[in-house]
């Protein structure tokens, strides 16, 4: 007896008896189905205002290959309705005809997009035997990242340098994780969403509406099945996660990203279920000071910084956000903002993400002179914490 599936999630039930031969209902029938390969994913709009509601495709074959998660795709296929055995509600379910990845490509960087970062860097001529370089090419890059945001030349150089980090190897850490601190009103936000469009699958957050599982991971149990779910920082393997208004998140919840700021992982243990997720994730975060203000800006206390000791340890760069006081510098800014929003400014970061990229394939090493003064100041630092 040959049946054709009809729908491939309800594939057809042992008979109780032959069709043909209705004095053997008892036969024992042996099941002999063609298999396929099929893996069942979540994929969810990646836009504000959608829906939170997701919808679980069935990929086959090919494309149950090299899934990652996080990332954007275009999927062509049939869309099924199957019924909950407890609730009897009906859902949709989408079976996967095509399946196209849209950030699975990588930046190849040409021969001459190679030579265009060394001259911009200063290390060939600007031209053949011409003996003309350009100079400041760290100005030149602060200049190119946000440049609608006015002033904060040393925040923007912490952030791409936070963008490149260095490499992670015998379990040491290269990722740069930065907090941004200060009053409300100072950019501080501007700049870090600045940080997503330079970098792609870099993710942003807002603290106010998250909990440490859902930024991290987390075990839920969906009819007979276990479900893990990963957040943003996982999501943003690799890349960098902005954790907007960190502060407003308790203490036990901003524990949660320990592991991720050190180990570069996440350890999750439910239900009996164990996993260890990696992610080499680059944590930039922004806060208030208690209070909302500084009491004095010339002199600023730890007792202001509103995060226990072992969470701001996490932090390799800590950027202090001051507001301007005096009038004319106040003036200064304002006419300069003015200035730069009636032009209408259009800018792209096509050479910035080719530079970084460039840059993250450097594995400098440390010469013993350097090597001298690190250790020095380490013993200067742990001199003063015994006191």
């Amino acid at each position: 007896m040959e049946r054709k599936v009809a729908r491939v999630t309800e594939p057809p039930l042992k008979p109780k008896q032959c069709p043909y031969c209705d004095n053997n209902p008892n036969a024992d029938f042996e099941d002999l189905h063609d298999y396929v390969n099929a893996i069942t994913i979540a994929i969810q709009d990646d836009v504000p205002d959608a829906p939170l509601d997701g919808m679980s495709v069935i990929v086959f074959e090919k494309s149950t290959e090299e899934i990652r998660v996080g990332e954007k795709v275009k999927i062509v296929g049939k869309i099924e309705k199957e019924q909950d055995k407890k609730t009897k509600k009906y859902h949709s379910i989408l079976l996967a005809e095509e399946i196209e990845y849209e950030h699975r490509r990588k930046l190849v960087l040409t021969g001459n997009d190679i030579e265009g970062i060394k001259r911009f860097a200063g290390k060939i001529p600007l031209y053949h035997n011409s003996g003309l370089y350009l100079q400041n090419p760290v100005y030149r890059l602060v200049k190119m990242f946000a440049p609608n945001v006015v002033g904060y030349e040393d925040k923007k150089l912490a952030m791409l340098l936070s963008i490149i980090a260095a490499p992670e190897n015998n379990s040491v850490r290269g990722r740069i994780n930065l907090l941004s601190i200060g009053p409300t009103g100072l950019a501080k936000t501007h700049l870090s969403r600045e940080v997503v469009k330079v970098r792609p699958n870099s993710r942003y957050v807002s603290a106010r509406n998250s909990t440490g599982l859902s930024l991290t991971a987390m075990i839920s149990k969906e009819q007979d099945n276990y479900v893990l779910s990963l957040g943003p920082v996982p999501l943003a393997k690799n890349e960098l996660c902005i954790v907007n208004e960190f502060d407003k998140m308790l203490p036990e919840q901003q524990n949660n990203l320990l592991d991720v700021m050190e180990e570069g992982e996440i350890v999750v243990n439910k239900y009996g279920k164990h996993y260890t997720i990696e992610s080499p994730t680059t944590i930039i975060a922004t806060a208030n000071p208690k209070n909302n203000t500084w009491k004095n800006p010339g002199k600023i206390g730890l007792d202001e910084i509103p995060f226990e000791y072992i969470m701001l340890s996490r932090f390799d760069l800590v950027l202090i956000f001051t507001d301007i006081t005096d009038e004319q510098a106040i003036r200064d800014f304002a006419y300069l903002k003015t200035s730069y929003d009636e032009k209408h400014i259009e800018h792209n970061y096509n050479f910035l993400e080719k530079y970084i990229d460039h840059a993250r394939t450097f594995n400098p090493s440390l010469s013993d002179e350097a090597k001298s003064i690190l250790n020095e100041f380490w013993v200067s630092l742990k001199k003063k914490m015994s006191i």
